[in-house]
């Protein structure tokens, strides 16, 4: 099992614990000679942390198999070991700001219920995500 499941997995256990302790928290607390009951969004929100924790947990002890030993599972790793390709990222590429302006117009969409404007942002989120997706996959003369 490698360190970022363990890692996971101790959270999980975590946010169950403290799931448990807020719901008994939250049950018995008297509040002005009124008992209140337990409080359902702490709950839920504690919940959902939780199930993302085991999530993860899961999904990273599932594909521990599939994979090779990295450097920060070893004993004996240097800093040297973790070294070399970790992939292509575009420094000048303005495609990630576009996506960003239209996820905000679709959120803006939906907060105020303009459905004009959750349309505009889908059009764009659209247009933005194959332009991302081909703005390396084109010939600069083809542009």
């Amino acid at each position: 099992m490698t360190s970022g499941a363990k890692l996971f997995y101790g959270l999980a256990l975590f946010f169950f614990v403290m799931d448990v302790v807020y719901i008994l928290g939250t049950k018995h607390l008297v509040e002005t000679n009124r008992v209140m009951g337990t409080e359902w969004a702490g709950v839920t929100g504690l919940t959902l942390a939780l199930l993302l924790s085991l999530m993860l947990a899961v999904y990273l002890h599932l594909t521990d198999n599939k994979t090779d030993i990295g450097p920060s599972d070893w004993e004996m790793a240097e800093i040297e070991d973790g070294a070399g390709v970790l992939g292509f990222f575009s420094a000048g590429s303005i495609w990630p700001l576009q996506l960003t302006i239209a996820v905000m117009l679709v959120a803006y969409g939906l907060a105020f219920w303009h459905f004009w404007l959750i349309v505009a942002g889908a059009i764009f989120l659209i247009w933005g995500s194959v332009m991302m997706n081909l703005q390396y996959g084109v010939a600069r003369d083809d542009h």
